[in-house]
């Protein structure tokens, strides 16, 4: 005759390996072939691991690792980086909690993800006003707020029958048609000015 047995794992492991006595395992029922003799069926099993992934919404700062594997009920500890002038607004994901930038997730069961979000210190944001005269646009056009540090670029596009005669403000500098500010350290404006072209 043949025999057979039920293989189960505890919470947290799988099966890896059963053998003895000429047997199949199929699912979790292990069968042996026929019996001739006594003989042993020895059953062996490993802890499950899962994966903790982390990513970030948009800019302002970073969160590592990116990916960890941690065993069944183990911990992980990812730490949130934001980048000078931003703070941390929002992490979630995983059942954890946030202890100043460290963020601990307990007992972990299964794969999951952890999605964190940064947002500019209010303090050091500036605003940049672009202004222009007839002839011509600057794009865009509305008043930017910068953050202290960073930089930014204006399009600046003469009219039909006009011509850049300057842009200035804000310690930039003029390529082809882009203006690109120095270093934002405050609030301040940037002015183009054109001209009539001539014959």
């Amino acid at each position: 005759n043949t025999a057979t047995l039920a293989v189960t794992p505890s919470a947290g492991y799988s099966i890896n390996a059963v053998s003895g006595c000429n047997g199949s395992l199929t699912g979790n029922i292990y069968t042996t072939g026929a019996i001739t003799g006594d003989c042993p069926v020895t059953a062996s099993f490993t802890q499950n691991s899962y994966t903790i992934s982390s990513s970030v919404t948009g800019t302002g700062g970073s969160i590592g690792p990116a990916s960890q594997t941690i065993n069944y009920n183990g911990l992980a500890s990812l730490t949130l980086s934001p980048d000078t002038g931003y703070h941390i607004m929002s992490v979630s994901g995983c059942g954890g909690t946030l202890s100043g930038t460290t963020y601990t997730i307990g007992a972990v069961t299964g794969n999951c993800a952890v999605l964190a979000s940064f947002a500019a210190d209010v303090a050091n944001v500036y605003v940049v006003l672009p202004t222009a005269s007839i002839g011509g646009t600057i794009s865009p056009n509305l008043a930017q707020d910068i953050l202290s540090g960073e930089t930014t670029s204006f399009t600046i596009t003469p009219d039909t029958g006009y011509h850049i005669v300057s842009v200035s403000g804000c310690g930039g500098g003029l390529v082809g048609g882009t203006y690109t500010t120095a270093a934002i350290t405050g609030s301040c404006a940037v002015a183009a000015n054109f001209a009539a072209d001539t014959f």
